[in-house]
Formats: structure tokens, sequence, C-alpha cells
């Protein structure tokens, strides 16, 4: 039997109802109705209706359901598709209300006049239960849930104390290393100050130019229905309230997202505009941020300082909520060493952590160089980019220029910091000259690949080791590419060592070499090499090593005849030979 819908105290109730077509949506007895009889509808699925009415048009992520819907809990995503199932059979020939917009969630489709009803109702209704409670400002846009941060209070603080200097600022850093959740925090903390609005939009949903516009109409703040700030409109609800829009992923529309935000920014003074991107957007008035990796501990460092570390702790943090108990001294110097050879990028200590959880700490160092295969198993809700190391990398990788993608392969070669000379030696040949191996290198840096540092007025460049060890994987897929550029990167070691023995070049050294006697590498060059190599490292006392590399090259010529190999080799056949004599095993 149908039910009339009625108030709590049994009289009909039209204070806080919200007109759906045929349909009435009754915040204050928690019903779906028509022609005044209460549709069954489950308390769930009311929940999930009740959410997408409520932003007025605007795009619900599954995300906002999931937080909306069922506060604190972990569900499967299944779970919505099946009480939103419920909500299209009620609504029937009407079900039409709810749109799906592919990739990005769920919206109401309705008239402004209906969406002004929905706020209205909403504050009507009151509270009628705590999953109900969420106010105005979160349902027109929320923001994603923030996660705890570590050894990032000083950057939380100075992106916000330049919005005193500039109404624009752009956090840049690698894939993985925490802008969006410094991003997060921001937004959340200015959501305690009255004199900000904020808007919260996530560009990676967005695949096409055309796109941003409507994104950023989505998430825009409304207020009284009437005032909206999207690209064409800022808010004006009130002379003293600024609005703080936040752009989270840019880098793949880099140049719409730059556009737009000029644009926006020249009609609204009231406006702000943070984003985060792999690259700045280059515009006027931009400010930068880069966010760096967690801060590492030192080699060598006490128990104390080791826990203090911002990677260690956050290593520790995510192993506690798997399970793991990490006490033990030498352990904590395992989770030290891994978290320097992940570089600190948060995303990779993270992955870590869940491998640990299965391999130990032990497997997972020892595995780390194969880190593309081992830290592959991220978050099931986490954005595709960041659900796996690999897949952060190839975000960044496909959006470069050919010419771009061939410098970065090429001077993955180097192990450590390398000079402009060494990139003209590894990177140029026919098709790139100078000129556009410096604008590649530069493009590298401005999209967070390389990083640079000057020692004095000399710039020095360096990969990290996660993005070194992507750029060698992808070179080995271009067969005839990678021995060619090893060649180089060998030959041009060699003539660096005979000049200076300083361990950039002699880390570069010992991967020449290693490559030069491998079955694709080439023992002359080889050779070569350990004659300026083998006297390097006796300088260094590194006896060992040094008669190991000295047999290997000796072990070589030793199919040749004496005299083929004077004639072919003579000072670098006798040096090496009397070196390995003469150098204790």
């Amino acid at each position: 039997m149908e039910m009339p819908c009625m108030s709590p105290n049994g009289s009909a109730s039209r204070s806080s109802v919200i007109p759906l077509g045929q349909f009435e949506l009754d915040l204050g007895v928690r019903a779906l109705c028509k022609d005044g009889h209460e549709v069954p509808l489950g308390s769930r699925a009311f929940d999930i209706l009740k959410a997408i009415v409520l932003a007025g048009g605007r795009i619900v992520t599954k995300d906002e359901l999931m937080e909306t819907v069922w506060p604190g809990l972990v569900v499967e995503e299944s779970n919505i598709h099946v009480h939103l199932s419920a909500v299209r059979k009620a609504l029937g020939d009407h079900r039409e209300l709810i749109d799906t917009v592919p990739g990005r969630g769920y919206r109401f489709m309705t008239r402004k006049r209906d969406a002004s009803c929905a706020r209205s109702a909403e504050h009507r209704a009151g509270p009628t239960r705590v999953a109900d409670a969420t106010d105005a400002s979160s349902a027109t846009h929320p923001l994603p849930r923030r996660r705890s941060l570590l050894g990032r209070d000083a950057a939380v603080e100075e992106i916000d104390n330049r919005f005193a200097l500039t109404r624009i600022v752009t956090l840049t850093g690698p894939g993985g290393v925490g802008k969006t959740c410094l991003a997060i925090e921001l937004a959340h903390c200015k959501t305690g100050d009255s004199s900000f609005d904020v808007v919260f939009v996530d560009l990676s949903q967005c695949d096409s130019a055309s796109a941003i516009p409507h994104a950023l109409d989505d998430k825009a703040a409304t207020h009284g229905g009437e005032t909206k700030c999207g690209p064409s409109q800022a808010s004006t609800h009130s002379p003293s309230v600024r609005t703080l829009l936040v752009l989270d992923n840019a880098e793949h529309l880099i140049d719409d997202v730059a556009h737009i935000v000029e644009g926006l920014m020249a009609e609204h003074d009231s406006l702000h505009v943070l984003v985060t991107s792999r690259e700045r957007l280059r515009i006027a008035t931009e400010t930068v941020y880069r966010v760096e990796p967690l801060a590492l501990p030192q080699a060598v460092e006490s128990r104390d300082r080791l826990v203090q570390s911002p990677a260690v702790r956050l290593f520790l943090e995510r192993a506690s909520l798997c399970g793991m108990r990490i006490d033990d001294d030498n352990e904590l110097q395992l989770v030290a060493e891994i978290c320097r050879r992940l570089d600190g990028l948060p995303l990779a200590i993270e992955l870590a952590v869940g491998r640990a959880s299965v391999f130990g700490l032990e497997g997972v160092r020892q595995r780390l160089e194969e880190r593309f295969l081992l830290l592959a198993d991220g978050y099931r809700t986490a954005q595709p980019r960041h659900r796996t190391l690999h897949a952060a990398f190839d975000w960044s990788f496909v959006r470069l220029s050919p010419c771009e993608q061939a410098v970065y392969l090429r001077v993955a070669r180097f192990t450590r910091f390398f000079t402009i000379d060494a990139v003209f030696a590894v990177a140029c040949d026919n098709e790139i000259d100078r000129a556009s191996a410096l604008d590649c290198l530069a493009q590298l840096i401005e999209k967070s690949l390389l990083d640079v540092s000057f020692n004095g007025a000399m710039a020095k460049y360096r990969l990290s080791e996660s993005a070194r060890a992507y750029a060698l994987k992808q070179q080995l897929e271009r067969d005839g590419e990678s021995r060619e550029v090893a060649r180089r990167h060998a030959q041009y070691v060699c003539a660096l060592l005979a000049r200076t023995s300083c361990e950039d070049a002699l880390a570069d050294a010992r991967v020449a070499f290693e490559w030069a006697f491998s079955p694709s590498g080439e023992p002359k060059i080889g050779i070569d090499l350990a004659a300026v190599l083998v006297p390097a490292l006796l300088r260094r006392g590194l006896t060992d090593e040094c008669a190991r590399r000295a047999a290997v090259v000796i072990s070589t010529l030793e199919p040749m005849t004496r005299s083929a190999r004077n004639l072919k080799y003579p000072d670098t056949v006798w040096n090496a030979q009397s070196l390995a004599v003469s150098a204790p095993c």
C-alpha cells in the first residue's frame, strides 16, 4: 500500500520538498514521492539521490558519493551502481533526470529554479542524520579528503604566504611527489577562512580542451542559485569574499589552462588560483613553487635521527597501517636505504610499503633494480597514473615531443651529475643538433623530469634514480639506439676520466666498463677505458676493484697472440696487465 508523504508530526510537509518533475524529494521525512504517495527507496539509495540533486547540476564524482553516503567506511564502487540502479528504477520513465557522465560521475538534469529550491529545502530540512549534515558549501564544491602530511608544514605555510604577494601559485614537481596532497591540504585550510570560498577542480578528468570550461562550470561555487564562478563569470556574492580556484593535474592541458586562467585573472580581482602541474603555466604574475621529494636521512644516522626523517616516517606510518611493526635498528636502516633509493618520492615509498608486507624489507631492497615490476600494485581507488610507479612516468613520457623523448632516454646513461658537454656528446647526432638538444634539455627541466643545480656559475644536471631507471627501460625497447648511445657514453667518459677522476666521472666509467665487456658492448672501448679507470681506482686505494677490472681486460685479450696484442693495443694492454699484477687481490 502506498503511503502519503508526511512530516514527522503527521502533517503533509512542504517546507523541505524539492520538485523533480512529476516527483518530489522530501528531505524532512527522507522520502521520494509521486502524486503525493511515497515511492519505495532504500536509505542508501535516498542518500545518493539527495547528494546528486543537491549538487544542483554539478557533476558528483564517485569518490564524493562514497564519502557522503558511506562516511568513514571503505566500500566497493559496485555499491554505488547497485543503489543508483534502485534510484533509476524508482524514477521509472524519468530516469533521465540522473545523467551519467562517463569517466567523471553523475549529475542531476535540472533547471536553475529547481536547483535553488533544492538548496532552500536543504536548509529548511536541517540535519536529520550524520550523513545528511553536509553544509551548503561542501555540497556545492566538495574537496577531496585530506591525508596526513609528513614534513610538509613549512611548504603549506610558504605556499599560503605567497598568496599575500600574488594571486596565482603553481605547484610543480615530478609525478608522485605530493603536489595534489599539498593543494588539498591548503584548500582545506582555506575553507576555515571565512574570507575565502574554495572551488576544487580535478582536471585529470578532462581529456580535451573543450572539456575544461565545462569542468570549471561544474565545479564552480553557486551562491543563491544566481551567480556562478566559471570561465565567463566570477563569484560576485560578496565583495569581501575571495575565491580560491584549485586546478589539479593541469599538465596535459597546460596551454588551455594557461589561457583560461589568464582571462579569469584579468576579469576578476577577487579570484586566486592554485594550480598543480608537472610544468608551470608560463603566464604573467605566476609564482612557481617546486615541490621537492621528502627529506632523506644521511647514509649514517642515529636511530633518533632516522625516525625523524619525513621519508622514513611516511614509510613507518604506512607500514603500521598494513600491520607491520618495524622496531629493529637494522630494519630501520633498510627502510632508510629503500627511501634513499626511491629518491624520497612519496608515491614510490607508499608502493614499496605494500610490497614490503609481501617480500619483507630485504626483499624490497634487493628488487629495487627492477622497481617498475616491483612497485606495480597501488591503491585501487587512486588515479590510474598513480597506481604504479611506471604509470606515473608514462603520464609524463607520452607528453614529450619525439626529440624530447630521445634526449631524455640518451642522457639516462649518466648515473649521477652531468654537464651540457655531456649532453652534446651522447644526445646529438644527424637528427638532433646542439640547439635542439639545449631546447629539449630546458623542456625536460620544465616538465620535472630532469633536475638542475649549480656549482657556482656552472650548471649540473641529474635524473632521479627512478627517472633514470624508467628511461633505461624505455631505451632497451629501441633496439638499434641503445647500443649506439651506450657507445657514445663510453667514449665520452673515457675522455672525461683522462682529465678528471671526480666521483661522477668514476661512477659513469664503471657503468661504461660493464657495458663495454657485455655481450652487446665493444671490448676495444673497454680496453681504452681501463687504461684510465684502473689508475683512477689505484689512486683511491680501491685495489680489489682495480685488480678485478684489469683481469677482465686481460682475459679478453688472452686468446690473442702477444705480438697481435702489442701491435693493436701496446700501451693499454701492458698498463692493464702490469697494474693487475701489482695490485693485491
